[in-house]
């Protein structure tokens, strides 16, 4: 057993989860990779895989966790809910993505070398330099192909969104927005009874003339019962406001902004029932005369196929109206579909498309 292979099995059975991972890289190589700028390169080698391993354990579990998160904010998740085997698949393809990455940062970092290892005589200062920056940078290209897998994985598991966000291209957009404007005014209601509570011993946000710590223990444990409020919930609510010094709850100023906020979901919620009946009632869509194709696809998205690659003076107003190249929708031209998408596409987009096809 070689020095790298040691160090790497001392911390395989310190962390046997990491064994699965361990094969994806070549030991050897990764080894060879620092011979001319490490003293102990057998160790650097064996910290290539282990940082491997832990990149895979973490993109899994931040993956799970984001997925529980949305889950519980009440996200539709893929394939109704059944998403193991879309979770094995993104897994799958971020292992396999991620150790190429690694390898890719290998072949650069055997390149490099170091005047302390190699000697000072004739090194090639400059020419080093060039070589170690590539080699950071394919190191640094690791992370941010990380966060585009994760970004990847959760627009496949999660097709309509993690739930923080109402997306109006959403399949249970109208559904959302009902239950977020009832959760809302129910949070509203309550807000108002707690401050009508809390104003029978702080009327006018001061303590009430007569009386006693005993009022405020009963009020605390009224407001924990009624509200279902734990107690250092409750006690906070008793807590003076930093500006007037006076007990008060919820100031007005906030009952305002959530009534506005109110206002804006629903008057969310009248566009995304038109715009519901819009998609259910019209027929959008047409193949060219010169195969230049558009359509409404099922996840809701405006997708112009041209077939060919437009010319500039085309992608430019594509680009305007907010039309976005995609790789993944076999190099079509897409924008999230909403009244003033399909507003701007049928005045600036389409005549111009039309013009291509005569």
């Amino acid at each position: 057993m070689t020095t790298a292979q040691s160090i790497l099995t001392a911390y395989l059975l310190e962390h046997p989860q990491h064994n699965q991972f361990a094969a994806a890289i070549n030991l050897e190589l990764a080894e060879r990779a620092f011979h001319a700028q490490s003293f102990n390169p057998e160790r650097r080698g064996a910290m290539v895989i282990v940082d491997y391993a832990q990149r895979c354990e973490r993109f899994l579990s931040d993956l799970e966790a984001k997925i529980l998160a949305a889950k519980s904010n009440g996200a539709k998740l893929v394939n109704d809910g059944d998403y193991k085997n879309f979770l094995e698949e993104q897994f799958t393809d971020f292992q396999t993505i991620i150790a190429q990455c690694f390898t890719d940062y290998i072949h650069a970092e055997s390149s490099c070398m170091s005047s302390m290892v190699t000697g000072p005589a004739r090194f090639p200062v400059e020419k080093n330099r060039k070589r170690m920056n590539s080699a950071h940078n394919k190191y640094e290209a690791i992370s941010a192909k990380e966060k585009s897998l994760m970004k990847r994985a959760l627009k496949i598991i999660l097709p309509d969104g993690d739930g923080m966000t109402i997306k109006s291209d959403a399949g249970n957009a109208r559904e959302q927005l009902e239950s977020k404007i009832e959760a809302l005014k129910k949070e509203q209601v309550q807000r108002k009874a707690i401050n009508a509570m809390v104003r029978t011993v702080y009327p006018k946000g001061c303590l009430k003339s007569g009386a006693t710590e005993s009022d405020i223990t009963q009020l605390i444990e009224k407001l924990i019962l009624t509200f279902d409020l734990d107690e250092t919930a409750a006690k906070n609510l008793l807590n003076p406001d930093r500006s007037y010094g006076r007990v008060i709850p919820y100031a007005d100023f906030t009952l305002r902004n959530r009534n506005q906020e109110i206002k804006r979901y629903e008057s969310r919620l009248v566009e995304q029932k038109r715009l519901d009946e819009e998609r259910s009632s019209c027929e959008f869509g047409a193949t060219l005369e010169n195969g230049v194709k558009y359509e409404l696809s099922e996840d809701n998205k405006i997708v112009i196929h041209f077939g060919f690659k437009p010319d500039d003076e085309t992608r430019k107003i594509l680009k305007a109206n907010a039309f976005k190249f995609s790789r993944y929708r076999d190099s079509a031209w897409v924008r999230k579909h909403t009244l003033n998408a399909q507003y701007a596409f049928e005045k600036s987009v389409l005549p111009i498309i039309k013009e291509l096809a005569e």
